[in-house]
Order: structure tokens, then sequence, then C-alpha cells
């Protein structure tokens, strides 16, 4: 007997929703400590869009995990003609995540709130969607960020996650879900928020939002612009008045010169002033990335039933005796047995549709029955 057709009623259970969390990097697994870039990307949307991979992109197991932008209401940080104010990459840039995050006809970031601080300068992180597939799991992230030599004893370092554990608004006027980022950990199983948003009522705002149904983490900037977050031994962004010594993440409004703060080609898009790379530089020094994605999985289960009077003869060639199709004698004389490796599920055409592999064989028999349940994941 080659097929039994299934009861719809006793054999088959269909629509089992479950919701699975899973590491969201390569692999599935759950935390990144290692952070390397392409330099192919360099000379030519490297200026304006990072990506970051688990290991060496010549790697032939390498893959991107998420990628890094910057971005300025008034094109700071990226080139363009002096004097003349254009919708440069960096503008781009920030009009795009705007566009995406936000309500029709919102100009500008705000972050905290009571009263938000307006913000013109942010950094998005957006997960590679081969990792974070439907959604990010809220409450289950955190990235370190770093300022000063890495290894050295005067680094800094400042730990993010989400709000998700206390904010309960969590639909933006925009009808998308929303959470603050703010100073906290998640390590050791519990989730520790060292200041809510609520809170953040500083000139400068919290420290940006996280929309876990895009994959994207917006940052602030101008947060981490601030003084209070300095060392005044860091190799990244040097010391000065009003500067933050951790990071010097943030750009002083300039859409009239070429570059911002920065006023030349070599220093604008140098390791060690370009925006993207100050913000590469701060993750990798952190050594720690870590975050988990969660997936609404439908499932079908299928009770394949093997009674004891079926399927206990084989055309495999080792069951019978050279060209002959008669059995083996150790199957003859009511002793025909079979071992039971694989199942496959057919369409009413006889189309193959399926197949599942046993993890080891079963002894079928008339004196033995199997029930085998295959399970298919949408």
């Amino acid at each position: 007997m080659a097929f039994v057709t299934f009861d719809q009623e006793n054999d088959i259970i269909t629509e089992e929703e479950v919701k699975l969390t899973s590491g969201i990097w390569s692999e599935g697994a759950g935390t990144l400590t290692s952070f390397f870039t392409s330099s192919v990307q360099s000379s030519s949307n490297g200026q304006y869009f990072l990506q970051v991979f688990n290991k060496v992109p010549s790697d032939s197991t390498s893959a991107p995990q998420f990628a890094i932008l910057y971005g300025h209401k008034a094109g700071s940080g990226s080139l363009g003609q002096p004097g003349v104010v254009g919708r440069r990459e960096t503008a781009t840039v920030y009009g795009q995540f705007l566009n995406l995050t936000q309500p029709p006809e919102t100009t500008e970031f705000t972050f905290g709130q009571g009263t938000p601080a307006v913000c013109q300068q942010i950094y998005a992180i957006s997960f590679d969607r081969a990792r974070s597939r439907e959604k990010v799991d809220p409450g289950n992230w955190e990235l370190q960020l770093a300022g000063g030599q890495v290894n050295a004893s005067n680094k800094k370092t400042i730990k993010l996650i989400d709000d998700s554990s206390t904010n309960t608004s969590i639909l933006n006027d925009a009808g998308i879900t929303e959470y603050n980022i703010v100073s906290g950990s998640i390590q050791g199983g519990s989730t520790t928020i060292h200041k809510a948003a609520a809170s953040e009522g500083t000139d400068s705002g919290s420290f940006g939002k996280f929309y876990p149904d895009l994959g994207v983490l917006i940052i602030n900037a101008t947060r981490l612009q601030v003084s209070d977050l300095g060392d005044p031994t860091d190799a990244i962004g040097g010391a000065g008045p009003g500067r933050s010594a951790l990071f010097e993440l943030g750009r002083t409004s300039n859409a009239s010169s070429t570059g911002g703060s920065y006023t030349g080609s070599n220093t604008l898009f140098s390791p060690a002033s370009h925006s993207l790379h100050r913000m590469y530089h701060a993750i990798s020094s952190g050594s720690l990335f870590q975050a988990r994605r969660e997936e609404e999985v439908t499932s079908t289960h299928y009770f394949c039933r093997a009674i004891n009077s079926k399927f206990n003869q084989s055309n495999n060639p080792t069951w019978s005796s050279g060209s002959s199709t008669e059995p083996l004698e150790i199957f003859r004389d009511g002793k025909e047995k079979t071992y039971i490796t694989t199942v496959g599920l057919y369409d009413d055409a006889s189309e193959l549709l399926a197949v599942a592999k046993l993890s080891q064989p079963i002894l079928k028999s008339k004196s033995r029955e199997a029930l085998i349940k295959v399970k298919l994941d949408f």
C-alpha cells in the first residue's frame, strides 16, 4: 500500500499559532562581541551607510548583521558646495527614517516625554532583515557603547536598552510600535532601567526610539554629545569645551559648509572623524550587542498512522532477493517487516510536497504499529 489518505478530522491539526524567540545574529547567536566592516564600502556608499559583519568579510561564512547610518536635518556630515544649501545625503537619511517612523508632515525627530527635545541629528541602526525576520524582540536587546581606547583602563561604557518593561503606551501617532531607548541593562536575566525617558528632561532628551516591527533603533546623537558622558582622555573624539569626550558623535549644524563642523573631505571621511566610523568604534569598543528576534509561527500537525496490517513490505532493493521481487527469506512466511526511515506527504495528484526524516529507523511489522507526527511550520 503506497498511499494512505488522511482523515481530515482526526489526523490533521491546522493553524496552531505559537510565538518563538531566538538569537537574532547568524547561526542563532544571541550575542555579538566582535564587529567587522568591509573596505569595499569606503569609496562609495560607505560614506553614508556602513554595514557591520559578524566575521571578516573575506570569510565565506561572514554575513551582514546590521547597518549604521547617520542623518542630519540640515545635511551636515555630508559633502556639498560651500555656500549652497542642498539636500545632501545625511539630510536624505534623516528624512527617510522620519517618514518611516513618524506621522506625515512631521519635520523633526523629538525625544523624551512630557516636553520632548527636538533633535536634528540621529544615528540609525537597522537590523539586517535576514536577522530580524518578523520583528526584534522588545526587552531582549542591549547595546553597549564605549569611548576611549579599546581595553584601556579609562574606557567608559553606556548600556542602552528599551523601556518595554514599563512602557504601556507603545503605539505612536503613526500607529507604529515604538519604545524609548534608555540607559539600563538586561544582563543577569532581569531588566534594570537606570533612568526613565520621562525623567530625561534635559535639552537633548532621551537616548532615542526603538521600532521592533521595523527592526530599527533611532539613536539621539545630540544626547550622546552631552558632557556628563565624557572621558577627557578619549582617543576617538578628543576633549573640548562643551563637547562629549566619550563619543563626540554629534555634529555642528552648518548647512552652508562642505561638511558641518568639518570643512575638508580628507577629515570628513577619515576613520577618526567620520560620524559612521565614530559610532562603529563606539559599538566595537563596547564589545556587546545582545538581541533576540520574535516570530509568530503557524504550525500544521499531520498524524501519520501505520497500522499493523499496512506498510510491512518495501520496494527497497535490500528487501528483496536480487532481481526478484520476492522478499528475502527473513521477511517471508509471516515475518514481513520493514524499517521506517522517511515519511512523504503528497497532494491529490501524487506530487511529493514534503519529506520528514526520522532520527532513527522504526521497526514495523504485523505485530507492531507506528504513529509519526509530522509538523510543518509556516
